[in-house]
């Protein structure tokens, strides 16, 4: 069961697991899954990262087709890759000059810009796999509301700290 451990009005942050979430139904999900995300999101758009020989793992931890996964961005040197689903008109998004921050975490900079193309003003960005929380960094920065789930309380920890949230018990 998931449990809420942080709540302001821009952001959620969840310790659980991504295939228990039962909140709002996002307007863009943005994550790496490493599991099962909720059925319930069937025809949500997704932003969804993968290293690119995992693309089967991919496509069943989302509950589709490998050819509703549509190739929008590789980087990490061609190693890692961002797929669309559920969005009618995918384009392109230049991440060939990223690398993956220590100890393998998105750069800002690769979240602000897919999330530049693909975000929405006021809408809700929910991220199964938090980790850090730079997808919640990035979507603060384009005016989305964030739901972020983790499953491990260190990341969580991180999050708060990556992003000048009070610890917990404070």
């Amino acid at each position: 069961m998931n449990q809420l451990v942080y709540r302001d009005e821009n952001l959620e942050l969840w310790h659980g697991h991504a295939a228990d979430y039962e909140g709002r139904r996002p307007d863009l999900i943005f994550t790496n899954p490493q599991a099962w995300l909720p059925k319930t999101f069937s025809g949500v758009p997704m932003l969804l990262h993968q290293r690119l020989c995992r693309k089967r793992a991919l496509a069943r931890w989302a509950h589709v087709h490998e050819r509703d996964l549509h190739l929008i961005s590789l980087w990490n040197n061609g190693r890692e890759a961002f797929w669309t689903v559920n969005i009618e008109v995918p384009c392109w998004v230049e991440l060939g000059r990223y690398v993956p921050d220590p100890p393998g975490r998105w750069p800002l900079g690769l979240a602000d810009s897919l999330l530049e193309v693909y975000g929405t003003v006021g809408g809700l960005l929910w991220d199964g796999f938090m980790g850090r929380g730079t997808g919640a960094k990035a979507a603060l920065g384009a005016g989305m509301y964030y739901v972020g789930i983790e499953c491990r309380s260190e990341a969580i920890e991180l999050a708060r700290a990556y992003l000048h949230l009070a610890p917990a018990g404070v």
